[in-house]
């Protein structure tokens, strides 16, 4: 994740309380890709049919992961809060010391839920929305704003930490700012920005639904303008890792502080897939991440996880690029050449050598001599 409130204007709220201790990266935990949506861009392609964790698996999963003493436990889907085993497995989570928190589609939250997540210590939840409006069943199909809203007033009332998860496609780029201003309406210090992954049903809908690169790098620029409005809230960009590179480049004054920030934010932004992080899946499949559900890095059923994490990916990327090491791209975006095709430093430099984006030309220089262009 690409903490933009930080990297621009060194202050961040929630993010760094959410899963600051522990030595292992994070583990996100698919329990089930059972889902009352059709979300048409879904990595997991959850569906009302869809497979769950048995329950005779959740202490082995748990047990392997408590092995690792993971910072953070993702619990997500599918949708999470439909598992009918929900209750057993955060509460095994919990008697593990596992600080864990949830993703959720937003539909399913009422009292009682609420009276379950503060039982297992769960103080903080992501939820899906992609425009504030009704309008978000257009992308997210069979989706409800009304329920959402309920749920996050519901949530925040119980004081639990929320933040939104929005998926960026040529349907909500003008939505940027309507999102901050509801975020700050409803008390909500967490907006996390996803990159349409080409995975699952987002294969399917990625050339139609994901704006052109140049348009995001161009989003991001306008997102670190309107943030001295909104640094009450934690933005971050989630699923490109050039985007804390192309952040640190658009917020610096000199090269010496980009340099800085470049160093400093590095270990948390670079993708860490298969590293520090991995998706483990209903039927105890291991995957580089959670978006990344075709390259299998190994299974529960036949190796602890300990062992899967010890493995180091193989991933030759971005050739050419001098900061490849710092940033590692998006394996899932490779075209020719092993050149992440999404790059938004790539396309900085083109929007600037074009004069659609107008920086200085200390920063131009940059971006020529780490992208070795000619």
């Amino acid at each position: 994740m690409i903490p933009l409130t930080e990297i621009a204007y060194g202050k961040a709220n929630i993010s760094h309380r959410i899963g600051s201790q522990g030595g292992r990266g994070i583990v996100v935990i698919n329990v089930s890709q059972k889902c009352p949506l059709k979300c048409v861009y879904c990595y997991s392609s959850s569906s009302r049919e869809g497979t769950e964790l048995e329950e005779d698996m959740i202490d082995k999963v748990v047990h392997e992961i408590a092995s690792i003493s993971p910072r953070l436990v993702i619990v997500s889907g599918g949708e999470p809060l439909l598992y009918r085993n929900i209750d057993y497995l955060l509460y095994k989570l919990s008697i593990n010391n596992i600080r864990t928190v949830i993703s959720s589609n937003g539909l399913f939250i009422d009292e009682n839920t609420v009276k379950m997540l503060r039982e297992y210590n769960i103080d903080y939840v992501g939820i899906s929305l992609d425009i504030p409006s009704g309008a978000d069943s257009k992308i997210r199909v069979g989706s409800s704003f009304e329920k959402i809203r309920e749920a996050l007033i519901q949530l925040r009332k119980s004081d639990v930490d929320v933040g939104i998860r929005m998926t960026l496609t040529w349907a909500n780029l003008y939505v940027l700012e309507d999102m901050l201003r509801f975020c700050h309406r409803y008390d909500i210090h967490r907006l996390c920005i996803y990159h349409l992954a080409p995975s699952g049903r987002g294969s399917e809908v990625y050339r139609l639904l994901k704006p052109s690169t140049e348009i995001e790098a161009l989003a991001l620029a306008y997102l670190i303008k309107i943030l001295r409005t909104y640094r009450d809230i934690d933005v971050l960009t989630v699923t490109e890792p050039s985007d804390y590179i192309s952040a640190a480049l658009l917020s610096s004054f000199c090269k010496r502080e980009l340099e800085e920030k470049i160093e400093r934010f590095s270990r948390r932004s670079k993708c860490n897939a298969g590293r520090s992080i991995v998706s483990i899946y209903p039927d105890l499949s291991v995957y580089p991440c959670q978006f990344d559900n075709r390259n299998k890095i190994g299974s529960l059923r036949t190796e602890p996880l300990r062992k899967i994490m010890e493995r180091r990916l193989e991933q030759d990327c971005c050739r050419g690029c001098r900061l490849w090491e710092l940033c590692r791209g998006c394996r899932l975006r490779l075209g020719e050449d092993n050149i992440d095709e999404d790059c938004t430093l790539r396309a900085l430099y083109k929007l600037a050598r074009v004069g659609r984006l107008r920086i200085e030309d200390w920063k131009v220089r940059f971006l020529e001599d780490v992208l070795a262009m000619d």
